[in-house]
């Protein structure tokens, strides 16, 4: 282990919340105790199905007005405000999404990009993160809704919906076991661009927008785009292509070294495009940002 990684460590355990979160940091993912934040049975007036995408759509964008004070964003605030108790309310409709209702892929792409992102700010609200995530390091694990009659983490979104139940990049868990009912929400392919979608509510997060499964196409083709430009940068005096640890972490999804060059490519701009193709071409060294766990805005 090296000292950056050390160091690290030490970071993240001086802001664990309690001994308890170390101890629940040392069990495996599938054993550890799920806050499920949608428990209850939902209101009998409110949308059902589907009909919840839009309800989400529009408490997501009042929470984001709510959220900023003249200091930037507090997500403190949200937690006595009556959108968050609407919030709330809201998502134990969840329970009536149906495997069938997400009949394709676009579909499921939308419903589960969304979902992650809206869980992820709902998590931070109800535990009162005050700085980043990594002030419980079992967040990930943790944090659930109840969808239909299953609970859902970021970690089981992420790594068993939308990867189609690849291993965790870092502690290669697989989430969902072979007889694992949640299996048939999971996408047919895995879609790339879903990493410059899904927001963990951090500073070097991409920034977050709600998805539309008629545009989806679109809407993923411009988030790459924005990522990408933001995010990587050609210094033809060192000889290095730096970029975020995202395009590291899931290299495997963007199809290996080479579909990842190719990705970069597609999506950069001029002149980026140009300096990347000469980067390529004369085989530069690649270069991965740290990444910043700081609360980021909504």
């Amino acid at each position: 282990m090296g000292f950056e990684s050390i160091k690290k460590g030490l970071q993240a355990a001086r802001k664990i919340a309690s001994p308890m979160e170390l101890v629940q940091m040392a069990l495996p993912a599938s054993v550890r105790t799920r806050r499920v934040l949608n428990d209850g049975e939902p209101s009998p007036e409110g949308p059902a199905g589907l009909e919840l995408v839009e309800a989400l759509r529009r408490l997501r964008n009042q929470l984001e007005g709510d959220a900023y004070v003249e200091e930037g964003v507090d997500y403190a605030r949200l937690r006595g405000a009556p959108v968050y108790a609407e919030l709330r309310e809201l998502s134990r409709g969840l329970s009536t999404i149906r495997a069938t209702d997400l009949e394709d892929d676009a579909r499921r792409l939308a419903f589960w990009i969304n979902l992650y992102n809206v869980l992820m700010i709902h998590g931070v609200i109800e535990l009162g993160i005050n700085d980043s995530v990594m002030e419980r390091p079992t967040f990930f694990t943790s944090v659930a809704y109840r969808v239909g009659a299953h609970t859902f983490t970021p970690d089981d979104i992420e790594h068993g919906v939308l990867r189609r139940n690849a291993p965790h990049p870092n502690n290669k868990t697989v989430y969902f076991d072979a007889d694992d009912p949640r299996r048939v929400f999971m996408v047919d392919e895995i879609d790339p661009r879903i990493h410059v979608a899904l927001v963990c509510v951090a500073q070097s997060c991409p920034p977050i927008a709600f998805y539309d499964a008629e545009k989806l196409d679109a809407q993923l083709d411009l988030a790459a785009e924005n990522f990408v430009n933001l995010s990587v940068n050609v210094d033809p005096g060192r000889r290095v292509v730096s970029m975020s640890p995202i395009f590291k972490w899931y290299e495997v999804d963007f199809g290996g070294a080479a579909g990842l060059r190719a990705f970069l490519i597609t999506y950069a701009d001029e002149p980026l495009r140009d300096e990347l193709q000469v980067a390529f071409d004369d085989g530069y060294a690649w270069e991965y940002g740290a990444y910043d766990w700081s609360l980021n805005a909504l």
